[in-house]
């Protein structure tokens, strides 16, 4: 069942079990079990309608991959509004790794800090090849009326920041009156842990936009960057001139792809109606609809899925807005600036906010179109990728709109400093790729690799088909982690799908039943992966809005080891001729054989994961078995095989390989010998490698055992050169047709 937008309203479901429907009169809850509610709303009070043409999408199948791709496949067709993924080329920028500068430094980026990361990563063989210039680079600031010209975070460490990068409510002050510190504990012992409907929650609603509004919006002025707009164009003084700074990036780093971020209205609260820079743009502030800032009844349902809508600066003091006549022109100046500083991408934040902000602008729905497709427009015409990375943008008027968007989030952030986070968020980008899978290229968000969390992250990004980008700090890597994804040209090995959860994942409660694993699979070019993860614990609880201990769980000592039960069949449509396969894990290194629905139990501590190559087993002529692995000390190994040409007549079978390390293949037969020559070259160029074979136990499968070859060191002739595509030839003795 998937809620539609058509050109004017936006539909959503509710379950029988959600909360009533924030004491809006007009529209009672009145499910009974096993019953939905679908709601819809325009965005506008004064846009209503007696009809809509586009409401839900109901199918059905006995294929959950299949029914949802032809789900979006007609939904395309039918609505017209938005683009699948098969039309939408995968830009270079997702098969290199990135580095993002937002959880390294938040909005204090500075040139000399990126310079100096994008060095260390170079230094250690894991080279950044893509840069994500996050917030920090632009000319923001917030409205005159509360503006003291001074930011709290000044000398604040990033590492010591909350996630967005702020400082929280309780650190705001050091000399908090004992008023202050009523409020601050209200807030954190009442509000933040209660039901949305709850009395403390309309409570607070009510305080925060009366008595305690000044205060309120005193701390957004000082402590984050969520109450300023943005004034102008060009880059702020620490990155101006913009253009010289990013030809140094390209120059001195060989970075292949910079990206520079942007709200889509600009900055977090639009752009300045009062900067002389926006007068072309026809910028206004609009509220969110959502009392009081709205008039009569309507309430947005949007407060249903994020409540502190109702005590933003937003709503406060609303956003800037241009106008729908102007949207285009608005970006084009925008990304025509980057274009000529030398920016090839852009990453564009805080979509969702505009399914809010429709008042007086033709509604919500109508109005994020507009400007999303405005922006598309402009990114394709102006930047040299065409790329856009989309963030925030889960709304369904957001995803619906998408024409050109080729990659988009799949999740909420990743916190470093929240450690109930993290299996939420694999669960999050697993299961929203089920949907986002089918309109862009998933993008698992970036992650530190010396996080104490770095390795399951890893984990997650080798299987999601995602870029692989981090937001390490300057001098805080773990390479051992980083170089189990990136190749020393700063390549990666992403997986050729969307990463889902297996069937057998998809109804299970692997955060809470005490048993289940969360297991992913995705398909590489001639084999496939399936991860595994241990996310007992912790889930959203949607009505307090927050990560909490799933009711099964009393204390973290509770958290138990699972197993996962991973089968060749979970990796969708992947076949063996002789119905045979190779699995391996990374964490163990251990090699298993196994029929297509055969189980390989895979033991998992709490908040441990592991990554298996599932290999089909192919035949050489009669008499040898034969499964290449792939680089087996990545997590995602099995990428490093490009093709397998098998000649028995011959006596041997050729694998095409990209890959620096061991290389790792499964023969029921020790070969005779293993030649090397680079893709292109003549067969008379290949030589000879060493190769080492570790006999398998036969009462695990098939006996034979395991072939291990160190491949040709990466020696590039010129900065930029590749890793090139490797030709192993594997000889056996007496091979015969089949």
């Amino acid at each position: 069942m998937i809620p539609l937008v058509d050109q004017t309203y936006r539909s959503s479901l509710y379950p029988h079990t959600n909360p009533p429907s924030m004491g809006v009169p007009c529209l009672p809850t009145t499910t009974t079990p096993g019953e939905v509610e679908l709601r819809l709303e325009s965005g506008d009070p004064d846009v209503a309608a007696g009809r809509v043409d586009a409401a839900v999408y109901i199918g059905a199948g006995s294929d959950p991959f299949l029914v949802v791709d032809d789900a979006f496949s007609f939904l395309e067709r039918y609505l017209n509004t938005f683009k699948t993924k098969r039309h939408k080329p995968v830009p270079g920028s997702a098969d290199v790794f990135g580095w993002c500068t937002w959880d390294a430094f938040y909005s204090k980026v500075n040139p000399k800090g990126v310079q100096k990361g994008l060095s260390i990563f170079a230094d250690n063989d894991t080279p950044a090849k893509m840069l994500i210039l996050d917030d920090g680079w632009q000319r923001t600031r917030n409205d005159k009326e509360y503006d003291k010209g001074e930011d709290l975070r000044e000398n604040v460490d990033a590492g010591e920041l909350d996630g967005g990068g702020v400082i929280s409510p309780d650190e705001f002050k050091d000399d908090q009156s004992i008023f202050e510190r009523a409020v601050s504990w209200f807030y954190d012992n009442k509000v933040a842990v209660s039901d949305i409907e709850s009395v403390w929650v309309r409570a607070w609603r009510y305080l925060s936009n009366t008595v305690l509004k000044s205060k309120i919006i005193e701390y957004f002025a000082d402590a984050t960057d969520w109450a300023k707009r943005l004034t102008a164009f060009e880059a702020n003084s620490k990155f101006n001139p913009l253009k010289g700074f990013v030809a140094s990036l390209k120059s001195e780093h060989n970075l292949d792809y910079v990206y520079c971020w942007h709200a889509l209205l600009g900055y977090w609260l639009g752009s300045d109606p009062t900067s002389a820079s926006m007068d072309a743009f026809d910028v206004r502030i609009n509220k969110p609809c959502i009392k009081p800032c709205t008039k009569g009844d309507y309430d947005s349902w949007v407060l249903q899925v994020e409540p502190s809508m109702a005590w933003s600066p937003s709503t406060f003091v609303g956003v800037g807005v241009p106008s729908r006549e102007r949207a285009f022109d608005f970006y084009n100046n925008l990304h025509k600036y980057l274009n000529r500083s030398g920016v090839d991408g852009v990453k564009v934040d805080a979509q969702s906010c505009l399914s809010t902000l429709g008042t007086g602008m033709g509604g919500g729905a109508s109005l994020t179109r507009v400007m999303v497709q405005a922006m598309e427009r402009s990114v394709s015409s102006s930047l040299r990728t065409g790329a856009v990375i989309g963030c925030m943008a889960h709304t369904s008027e957001n995803l619906f709109s998408f024409q050109t968007t080729p990659i988009a989030r799949a999740s909420d952030d990743f916190y470093p400093r929240d450690a109930r986070s993290h299996g939420q968020h694999v669960m999050s980008c697993a299961f929203n790729t089920l949907m986002l899978g089918n309109l862009v290229t998933p993008d698992w968000d970036c992650f530190q690799s010396s996080h104490e969390f770095g390795m399951f992250h890893a984990t997650a990004r080798a299987v999601g088909g995602c870029p692989v980008y981090v937001s390490d700090r300057v001098n805080q890597s773990d390479f051992n982690v980083l170089k189990k994804l990136v190749l020393p040209d700063g390549t990666v090995f992403r997986a050729r799908l969307p990463g889902r959860p297996t069937r057998d994942s998809l109804f299970n409660d692997a955060q809470g039943d005490g048993v289940s694993a969360m297991k992913v699979w995705n398909m590489n070019d001639v084999n496939g992966i399936v991860a595994t993860f241990n996310v007992q614990g912790y889930q959203w609880n949607q009505p307090k809005h927050d990560l909490d201990m799933h009711p099964n769980y009393r204390s973290v000592s509770d958290f138990a080891p699972v197993t996962a039960r991973v089968k060749p069949s979970d990796v969708e449509g992947l076949e063996s001729p002789v119905g045979r396969f190779a699995v391996f894990s990374h964490a163990t290194q251990d090699l298993h054989l196994a029929s297509r629905d055969e189980e390989i139990p895979v033991k998992l501590q709490p908040n441990a994961s592991d990554a298996l190559i599932v290999a089909p087993v192919l035949a050489l002529g009669d008499q040898v078995l034969f499964a290449p692995l792939g680089c087996t000390s990545m997590l995602n190994g099995g990428g490093a095989i490009r093709y397998i040409d098998t000649n028995p007549e011959q006596g041997d079978v050729d694998v095409g390989v990209v890959g620096v390390g061991r290389l790792s293949v499964y023969a029921s037969a020790k070969p005779v010998g293993v030649l090397a020559r680079k893709e292109g070259e003549d067969v008379q160029m290949q030589t000879s490698l060493e190769f080492q074979w570790k006999e398998h136990d036969p009462a695990l499968g098939l006996g034979g055992g395991l072939v291990s070859i160190e491949l040709p060191k990466y020696q590039p002739s010129n900065k930029g050169d590749k890793i090139p595509v490797h030709v192993l030839s594997f000889t056996w003795d007496h091979l015969s047709p089949t």
